[in-house]
């Protein structure tokens, strides 16, 4: 009876509290307050950088593949008919330049997934090089961070994978 009479009392004083409360400050407080924010040192501002960069990549993508499916769609009205025959898919042929976007976007795109898992590849292999060099107990120590060290071999690529400038 004292637990269901001390929650109640609880909810009562909590409830008015929250309910004044600024929607975005309930979401903090769900969180558990907005530390993130006051140091400036949260992963969303890592994040953001990444996902500004990957915005201008689909857009630079877009962009280069109207440029050539332009470019190939040509100037003659035989070019254009040729086009349209090989990238339409519609009845009147007229859908051929957004499938020409398309697909060129799908091909870059599928390129740069390729490249991007090649370097995870490179980095894996240097980590796995670095355990045999050290030692694994020596390895775990040096890299990892959790109370059994055992995700030492993941911060290992994760760093390596940072340390190389992209394009190589």
């Amino acid at each position: 009876m004292k637990k269901i009479l001390m929650f109640a009392a609880i909810l009562a004083v909590a409830a008015p509290a929250t309910a004044m409360a600024a929607p975005g400050d309930q979401r903090d407080a769900a969180r558990g307050g907005d530390t993130a924010r006051q140091d400036g040192k949260a992963h969303g501002n890592e994040r953001s950088a990444a996902a500004k960069q990957r915005a201008a990549e689909r857009r630079a993508d877009r962009v280069n593949a109207a440029k050539t499916c332009r470019d190939e769609a040509g100037e003659t009205e035989a070019e254009r008919e040729a086009f349209r025959e090989q990238y339409g898919t519609n009845e009147n042929k007229n859908n051929a330049y957004g499938k020409c976007v398309s697909m060129q976007v799908r091909d870059s795109r599928a390129d740069r997934a390729a490249e991007a898992r090649q370097e995870r590849r490179h980095a894996a292999r240097s980590c796995l090089e670095e355990v045999k060099e050290l030692g694994r107990e020596e390895f775990r120590e040096e890299y990892g961070n959790n109370r059994n060290k055992a995700n030492a071999f993941g911060r290992c690529v994760a760093q390596a994978q940072r340390a190389t400038p992209q394009g190589e």
